[in-house]
């Protein structure tokens, strides 16, 4: 029960206090840190031999601005990879793509072309191999101007050579001190070409150049690209040759369609934000006992002000969750538990033995969930060397004990996913404590000095509100249409059957649920969260044509998976997915007081509005909202 004694009744300016657990009268205040989190607020006052350890309470929910950090650069964040990207592991249903014995459908290679000299005979290019590691095609090109292909094998020779003369790649570009950064992608046959002969086609910063079209002699099939030239010299990799894989089943059924669309199946690069499923937090504690296992990593947590092991517990505990692979953690006992500690975190978990010196604990991996998707084409700031912090999320309202669990995952392509990313997050906490004596609220650097309490009646009434409104993690993976259990590779297997996963490079979710009592909504940067406005149950929204839907009025969407509607399964041998064909699927929620006053076909959502309707054109990579406050 909040008390208001009148500071100034004209400019609606009041002391707000509360009543604590041991009757004594506590003072509103906002602190920069997590109030159950030992030590926050303390001051450097001495009681009883101890450090004052902070004893605020946080009134439910903070306000946290955050940022991601991720290896590399702000261009490497940015650039855009759409033949990278790979396709969600969900099956066509009903369709039968033409088999074909080729693996890769194109090669790729990016450098820094500078010739070193004057000769004309100066080269770089390829070699060709075949699966069983023989080279079977040469492709130079020198600079005098000339492309030349040469089979290679046993039964060739030089006359079966082709030779171009007169093709111009790259201008000045290369020549003296003029250096030019360059592209080149090579496309091979592939089923869907079938009536078009064995053409070769190349492709210079994404330009076909119809000059350097080959037929080949037969119909090879190549397994490796390797980089070769007569001098190391003029040619500076930027990225290696590689090869690109043929579709699977789904990227081949849907190669006739518009790119729009088919990048619609296929994940972007995204930073996901997570935090532990409240129903877990309470599960992270620790017991005596020796472990033994595979380490991963051993990490310093901080003492306990308290002198408590149990808080030690939870630290390891904590530092367990930051990594994936981690399924347990374990410790050496200390009788001095305001001391610094070693945990070491394991990969396995053995079956504990007793032992009175050691404290051990599991981990919970298994039930993290999304509270964000973030695009990785966001704001982002150079942060160290080869390192950028990028924004995921600004003035998020979340609750103070699920900001104690956060993590970042990334996902999309293999070589961006097995990155670390680290979070770090901004907070500003409403809570309430006992004012320390002489009125010097501000005695800690944490605690933002309210002069007692003081605030304006409408500030205030903003603070409760954003107690009853705030940003929720979505249901668990193994939820029904994702279906994915917990388990080692858990995170990844479940963005590849679309659950939070980005796709249209970034700019669209493929699927979100949301836990009870929440809907979504979509921000600058954000195609998708749940926010809790207390709504009510589920109902299935028909829709007579993909990507278009509208809940009915007072609804909500609160869930949405395949807004392309193209019909798919779930690839059981690489994930789970739906059970059964599924296309467009949203389910709306009767949200309390929601009004008409809407916004129809916007790119996000202003700030207190939810999605009451979707529009999602795949053809031209375009995805609306109407939104209702």
């Amino acid at each position: 029960m909040w008390s208001m004694d009148p500071v100034d009744v004209d400019k609606k300016m009041y002391t707000y206090q509360t009543q604590g657990d041991d009757g004594e009268e506590q003072t509103l205040a906002l602190l920069s840190c997590l109030p159950s989190v030992p030590g926050c607020g303390a001051t450097d006052s001495v009681k009883n031999g101890k450090k004052d350890p902070g004893q605020y309470q946080a009134l439910g929910a903070c306000t946290a601005d955050v940022q991601i950090g991720v290896d590399g650069t702000v261009e490497e964040l940015h650039a855009e990879r759409p033949d990278h990207e790979p396709w969600l592991d969900l099956v066509a249903y009903d369709c039968t793509p033409e088999k074909t014995r080729r693996p890769f459908i194109a090669a790729e290679f990016s450098g820094r072309l500078r010739w070193s000299g004057s000769k004309g005979t100066e080269y770089f290019g390829f070699q060709f191999y075949n699966p069983v590691g023989n080279p079977i095609l040469e492709w130079r090109y020198y600079k005098n101007k000339t492309a030349r292909y040469c089979p290679i094998g046993r039964d060739v020779d030089t006359s079966q050579c082709e030779r171009r003369d007169g093709i111009d790649l790259f201008g000045t570009c290369g020549d003296h001190d003029i250096s030019c950064d360059f592209s080149i992608k090579i496309n091979f046959k592939t089923h869907s070409e079938s009536n078009e002969g064995h053409q070769w086609r190349f492709l210079i910063d994404g330009e076909e150049i119809v000059e350097l079209d080959y037929d080949e002699m037969d119909d090879l099939v190549v397994d490796k690209v390797v980089l070769e030239r007569s001098s190391k010299d003029f040619v500076t990799v930027v990225s290696p040759a590689t090869l690109i894989h043929v579709p699977p089943q789904l990227g081949q059924c849907l190669s006739d369609q518009p790119k729009g669309l088919q990048r619609a199946y296929r994940a972007s690069r995204a930073l996901q934000l997570q935090t532990l499923h409240f129903e877990e937090q309470d599960r992270c504690e620790g017991q005596d006992g020796s472990l033994e296992g595979d380490a991963i990593a051993t990490v310093e947590v901080s003492g306990s002000s308290r002198g408590s092991q149990d808080d030690i517990d939870q630290r390891c505990c904590q530092a367990c969750a930051q990594h994936p692979e981690c399924v347990a953690w374990h410790r050496t006992k200390t009788d001095d538990a305001a001391a610094g500690q070693s945990c070491m975190l394991l990969s396995k978990l053995s079956n504990p033995k007793q032992d009175p010196q050691h404290r051990w604990g599991k981990g919970l991996n298994g039930v993290f969930t999304p509270l964000l998707s973030c695009s990785t084409d966001g704001q982002a700031t150079p942060h160290a060397e080869n390192a950028t912090r990028m924004e995921c999320g600004s003035g998020l309202s979340v609750a103070e004990q699920a900001l104690r669990w956060l993590r970042a995952m990334p996902l999309g392509d293999a070589a961006f996913q097995s990155q670390t990313a680290r979070v770090n997050a901004t907070v500003t906490c409403p809570a309430v404590g006992a004012e320390p004596k002489g009125g010097q609220l501000g005695a800690s650097a944490q605690v933002h000095d309210l002069d007692g309490g003081k605030v304006d009646t409408s500030a205030f009434f903003d603070l409760l509100r954003e107690q009853a409104y705030t940003h929720e993690p979505g249901v668990l993976s193994s939820r029904a249409p994702f279906n994915v259990p917990p388990g080692p590779g858990q995170y990844v297997k479940a963005n590849g059957v679309g659950y939070f996963a980005l796709v249209h490079g970034g700019s669209a979710m493929f699927g979100i649920a949301c836990p009870a009592g929440a809907v979504v909504t979509s921000t600058s940067g954000n195609p998708g969260s749940c926010w809790f406005v207390g709504a009510g149950d589920d109902r299935k929204q028909p829709s007579d044509m993909p990507g278009s839907i509208g809940c009915p009025p007072g609804r909500a969407v609160s869930s949405w998976y395949n807004l392309p509607g193209v019909s798919v399964v779930g690839d059981r041998r690489k994930a789970r997915g739906p059970d059964t064909a599924t296309g467009l699927a949203v389910t709306c929620r009767k949200v309390p007081s929601l009004t008409q006053l809407c916004t129809p076909s916007q790119p996000f959502c202003k700030e207190g509005q939810v999605v009451t309707g979707i529009d999602f054109q795949g053809s031209v990579e375009a995805l609306k909202y109407t939104c209702c406050a």
